[in-house]
Formats: structure tokens, sequence, C-alpha cells
């Protein structure tokens, strides 16, 4: 009998490890700009033994910054019948609404039970698990920074580009002044959907009289980056947001909160633990562990703003 287990067990072996996973990601933005993280996600899969092309196909669905386009993508992920799926917020809310049958892991949401996703962040219930940003939180610092750059300013914008609908953009909102109010700072709210509502937004800030800008992250924000950036750069605002990197990269002069690359390499270890048997509904959701500050000293030098020790020493990266 002893033998009889040896010989099965290599057996067994061979067959876990020709075992296929199919995995979904959802993305809101292009592929250009979804790149890095893709493939921090992939590394983070390859370190727990999984290969593209290998023991792993990989289905990735890129939304180009349209959110509107995400219920359609994520009916055709769903029919593909993956294992689990991987997406932002507005993803993962398309994706709930075409199955409560397979895994989904959440990179970020402001708010999963009032979005309907959990029941709990301790346990959440659903076929939803994974991480939430308390972006009141991020707000409340991007206030702080402002101020750290500006100390006099009394005023801010806090722009919403392609909001991914209107209770979140009012929550921003809400957050927004929650964090500015004991600060003495009032806060000046604008939603845009296009170049023409962005032209109006600014203009709405340049009469308004603003001293600075928060831009609310979402996917669409990423994709115009540029343009948003340019409006900026026109007032003489000094702009911070929560977006990945590539923001700062664009010309934003701040960008401070969860750290993206790192959010996508831990989803793997999520995703692993569900190929293994973990059930999302009993997995607590979790709060990212690093967040990263990043700072555009070009930017600083065309506004003419000299930015504080405090700020620069606690940078995780400087944009010469």
């Amino acid at each position: 009998m002893a033998a009889t287990a040896l010989l099965s067990c290599p057996r067994a072996l061979l067959a876990q490890a020709k075992k296929s996973y199919r995995v979904g990601l959802l993305v809101t933005s292009n592929e250009s700009t979804a790149r890095p993280m893709v493939g921090t996600f992939i590394d983070g899969l390859r370190e727990k033994g999984y290969q593209v092309g290998g023991n792993l196909i990989l289905y990735v669905k890129h939304a180009n910054g349209d959110i509107a386009r995400l219920p359609a993508l994520a009916g055709e992920l769903v029919a593909l019948k993956p294992d689990v799926i991987v997406g932002l917020s507005p993803a993962v809310i398309a994706l709930r609404d075409k199955t409560t049958r397979i895994p989904l892991v959440l990179l970020a949401s402001s708010d999963p039970v009032a979005a309907g996703l959990v029941k709990s962040l301790a346990r959440p219930g659903t076929n939803v698990t994974g991480l939430a940003n308390r972006f009141d939180q991020v707000l409340a610092k991007h206030v702080e920074l402002l101020l750290e750059i500006t100390p006099t300013i009394s005023r801010v914008a806090l722009l919403d580009y392609g909001p991914t609908s209107a209770e979140g953009s009012e929550q921003f909102r809400r957050a927004a002044e929650a964090a500015a109010k004991p600060r003495s700072v009032t806060i000046v709210s604008a939603v845009a959907h296009d170049d023409e509502g962005l032209r109006q937004a600014f203009t709405q800030f340049r009469a308004s009289k603003v001293a600075a800008l928060i831009v609310v992250p979402t996917a669409p924000a990423l994709q115009a980056r540029e343009a948003i950036v340019r409006h900026a750069l026109q007032l003489r605002l000094p702009a911070v947001t929560a977006l990945p990197p590539s923001w700062t990269e664009a010309g934003g002069l701040l960008n401070y909160g969860p750290h993206t690359l790192a959010d996508y390499h831990y989803a793997a270890s999520i995703v692993d633990r569900i190929l293994k048997g973990a059930n999302p509904a009993e997995m607590p959701i979790e709060q990212p562990a690093k967040f990263e500050l990043v700072v555009n000293l070009r930017t600083a030098r065309q506004l003419g703003i000299k930015l504080p020790q405090s700020i620069l020493a606690r940078a995780d990266r400087l944009i010469e």
C-alpha cells in the first residue's frame, strides 16, 4: 500500500503541474497606460508559479478610459469563464452585475460597502475581495501637501473628470470639503466629461480665484492627464492627485496615494490564494500597504514654487 502511495504521488504532482488557470483583468485605461500595471501583475503571478502561456491563460480587456464601455467588456470577460477576475472599482461594479459566482478581486475602492460590492470589510460575504483605499484620508493629505507648499491658500479646486457615477462624485466632494474645512480652505468643485467640459471647469476655477488643484483619481482623468496638466499650468495651479506616477511624469506637480504598482503586484497574491481554494466571501478587504509621494521638480520651477524641504525629504521619487 505504501508503494502504491509513492507511485501515485508523482502522478498527482504532475497533474497539478499541468493544471491550467484562467485569469481575467478588466482595465479602465488604454493598453499603453496600463502596460506597467499589467506587467507588474504578471510578475507577481510568475513569482507564485504561474506562467502566462504555460499554466496560466490571461485575458485582458481595456476600456480605453471610457467607463461606459465597462458593462460590455465585463460581459465579454465573464463569457470566457475565467477562474478569477481583477479590476478597479468601476470595473468590479460592472463585473458584479454580470456574475455573482466568479471571484472578483478589487484593486481600489473608496467604499466597497457603500458601492454594494461587499457586506463588510472584515467579511465581504460576496464574490468580491481585494483592496480598498480610504480616499477621504488621501484627500486630507492632498490638502495638507498644498498648504505646505503655499500656506496662505484659501480656495482649492476639485476636478472630477469622467466620474464613475454621480454618487461617487458627490462622495469625493464631501470628503474634500470635510478635509478642507478644519484648515479654513474652501473647495470649489467641478465635474467634466470631455474637452469642452474641461475648458468650462477651468474657466470656473479662474473666476473663483482658486490657488491650487486636486484631481479626483479616475481612469478618464489618467487618460486626459496631459490636457488637465496643461490647463493647470496655464492658471499656474499646483496640482495633486492619487493617480499612477504617469500623472506626475506628464507634468503634474504632486502625486500622493497608494503605490499603484505595489497594489497590482499584491493582487497577484490574492489571486493565488483564490486559485488555491480560498473563498473571497471570507477574505477581508485589505488596505494598501504602501503609499508614495512623487514630486515633479521641473513643474515646480515652471510654476515658480520653492518646494519646502519637508516635502522633498519625504518624496519617494523626484522628477527632474
